[in-house]
């Protein structure tokens, strides 16, 4: 049971990464504005986090595909 939950683990982290820089940008946005700071770079930072999430779940999706691919042609 023990082993089962420590093979899961590199999953849960996997799916939760985006999730979790999602969640520390706003975060950072939200408070350090509330403090009175304003970079002048930090309203690209939401930008820039959004497009390497996309890039992320665009690998992941890609490699996905292609190993469905090569399982459907027989290739192992």
């Amino acid at each position: 049971m023990r082993s089962d939950i420590f093979d899961l683990l590199p999953t849960v982290l996997q799916k939760g990464f985006p999730i979790l820089l999602s969640f520390l940008d706003d975060v950072l946005l939200l408070g350090l504005t509330q403090i009175g700071v304003n970079l002048p770079w930090m309203q690209w930072f939401g930008v820039l986090l959004l497009g390497i999430t996309m890039l992320y779940w665009s690998f992941h999706i890609i490699c996905f595909l292609y190993q469905r691919c090569r399982l459907d042609s027989g290739e192992v």
